[in-house]
């Protein structure tokens, strides 16, 4: 019986490489905003990392995004340092929360401590997603004017369908009626005679 053995030295293809980054090693960097965290869709924000380490590689990454973080490497390694993250333009999808990170070429895999969330916000989605929120609650005289519209269109269909039963229960009750009556008016036409023995 023959059997086939595979060669010791013969390897799969390689996995797509995996990078495991260790937060923790250094100081959180800041992260801010200009010209500030809240923006309109078309607009023009940059996100600012800023440290008091040297550091030469900086990442940014935004909560709950599957793409990898953004990475930026500065040539200078002087302290304090900085790395701009320019968004232009902003749309919807640039909102939701970031956080930055510092490294160094030397040790890319170790990370800083995460820094502070920061908020993005583009007001035209957020108007749209949470107008209770951007209100505060208050209500314009054109929100009110849009609620009575639509209470009095939902009040008059109720009245419609209420009229189209009550005419299907009348005719239904009325065509019962008939049907009743015909009936007797029949009995009393023609007599039943009961033959004597």
């Amino acid at each position: 019986m023959l059997q086939w053995t595979q060669p010791v030295d013969a390897w799969s293809a390689p996995s797509a490489p995996l990078d495991v980054l260790i937060t923790g090693m250094y100081s959180a960097p800041a992260l801010s905003a200009q010209p500030g965290p809240s923006v309109s869709p078309g607009e023009n924000v940059t996100l600012q990392c800023r440290s008091e380490v040297g550091f030469d590689n900086f990442h940014l990454h935004k909560e709950g995004s599957p793409a990898p973080p953004q990475h930026l490497r500065l040539r200078d390694t002087a302290a304090p340092s900085q790395a701009n993250f320019p968004i232009s333009p902003v749309s919807s999808a640039h909102g939701g929360t970031y956080r930055c990170y510092g490294s160094r070429s030397t040790s890319p895999y170790l990370l800083s401590h995460a820094s502070d969330p920061l908020q993005l916000v583009v007001s035209g989605a957020a108007d749209i997603r949470e107008p209770s929120k951007n209100n505060s609650g208050t209500k314009t005289a054109s929100d009110t004017q849009g609620y009575t519209v639509g209470n009095l269109t939902r009040m008059g269909m109720a009245g419609f369908i209420l009229v189209v039963l009550a005419m299907l229960l009348f005719e239904a009750w009325h065509s019962q009626r008939r049907t009743h009556s015909a009936a007797r008016t029949g009995k009393q036409r023609h007599p039943t005679i009961k033959a004597e023995p």
